[in-house]
């Protein structure tokens, strides 16, 4: 049996929370939900064609893949995702130790100090005070407007915590889910399967059933197409954020991009530049761009007054570059060998090769220039330097 996800889990114990404050009298009575605009209005189950999606992050470690000392010490060093990590543990081993007053003083701080994840996870405990919860409340609220995304999803989520305001919180949820959070998308099939089978909460249950009946039908995938690439996403742009020990080297803040129509240059801080072949689609709604000349999935889309790149899995924001710092990363591309030429070349080395290549055949400049220097070198080894320089040029 496949085992139950974090959010799952998370979803269940903050359902269970809830409907025990609601059995011992805790909070007001769910509110009535016969208002016409929430009757008529849907709750969107799933993203807008065509927009960005996001999975949020869940954190749900307790410490018990390091030790509580290991998140004790980063949790002191300011590291909130520990902090959260250790009320937790607290929690669930007052057995081994865990304090669970303790874990509740911890997520107090973390929500203080505007910590989404430690606000939410508050919210969502049963020993929460009506304190707790309009704290939690405000600073969710701020990371929904700073995020309409992932923030809005864990507002929302925090929401349902309470049965005075678990309506307005599946809605804001299904609002996170249209704009692209996966994770609230998923909250919310989580939280329709759970009504189905047991009408947990009147009013929140009553508002899902409502909504999942009048959601439209699946719309048609979106159409890719060729599309030369906008005004907005051509040009010179330096990676501004995030930045960060785990992201790779074209992610550091500084790293330098180009894109046109045919190309997309990126220079690492400290390295040299490389350079790709860049095919340009779009769908109807020319909001994001893909290069599919690549194999890897490679999207940029404008996010006034950013430009956000996602690749490999991780995203960057970029801005633009002006004036002579744009005159001159342009000009310093134009000076890079060709990329076709480059990439033939290697081609030829590899296949003069005398054991055969087997390897995935480079896409980059300065992949090809090494796989050229690479096979050259073999060949000179095997039939000498004019052999290697005739099968390569």
């Amino acid at each position: 049996m496949k085992p139950p996800s974090p959010l799952r889990v998370s979803v269940l114990g903050a359902l269970a929370i809830g409907s025990l404050v609601a059995a011992c009298g805790g909070g007001s009575p769910p509110p009535a939900v016969a208002k016409a605009a929430a009757a008529e209005k849907s709750i969107p189950f799933r993203p807008r064609p065509g927009v960005n999606t996001v999975d949020c992050p869940t954190e749900t470690d307790d410490c018990a893949s390091t030790s509580p000392a290991t998140c004790e010490a980063a949790c002191g060093d300011g590291d909130m995702a520990a902090c959260v990590a250790l009320a937790e543990w607290h929690a669930r081993h007052p057995k081994d130790g865990g304090e669970p007053a303790r874990g509740m003083e911890l997520l107090r701080m973390t929500c203080e100090k505007g910590f989404a994840w430690g606000c939410l996870t508050l919210a969502w405990k049963k020993e929460a005070t009506a304190g707790d919860r309009v704290m939690s409340e405000a600073r969710l609220r701020t990371a929904c407007e700073r995020d309409a995304m992932c923030g809005c999803w864990m507002y929302g989520s925090g929401l349902t915590g309470d049965p005075r305001t678990e309506v307005r919180g599946v809605e804001t949820i299904g609002e996170a889910c249209e704009r692209g959070a996966l994770t609230a998308c998923d909250e919310l099939e989580i939280l329709r399967e759970i009504c189905e089978r047991d009408q947990v909460r009147g009013g929140m249950c009553r508002r899902l059933q409502q909504g999942w009946r009048l959601r439209p039908p699946d719309p048609p995938p979106p159409q890719w197409s060729r599309a030369p690439l906008p005004a907005a996403l051509t040009g010179c742009f330096r990676v501004t954020a995030p930045g960060g020990p785990r992201e790779p080297t074209g992610f550091l803040v500084g790293t330098l991009y180009c894109f046109t129509d045919g190309r997309t240059f990126m220079k690492p801080v400290g390295e040299p530049w490389d350079a790709w072949r860049a095919q340009w689609s779009s769908t109807d709604e020319r909001r994001v761009f893909r290069n599919e000349a690549i194999r890897e999935l490679m999207e940029l889309y404008e996010e006034k007054p950013q430009v956000i790149l996602q690749r490999g899995g991780f995203t960057a924001w970029l801005e633009r570059l002006a004036g002579p710092e744009a005159e001159a990363a342009l000009a310093e591309t134009r000076a890079l060998p060709d990329l076709e030429e480059a990439c033939a070349r290697a081609g030829r080395c590899v296949n003069a090769l005398p054991y055969g290549y087997d390897g995935v055949m480079p896409e980059t400049l300065r992949e090809c220039l090494s796989t050229e220097k690479g096979a050259r070198e073999m060949i000179e080894g095997e039939r000498g330097k004019e052999a290697a320089e005739k099968a390569c040029r």
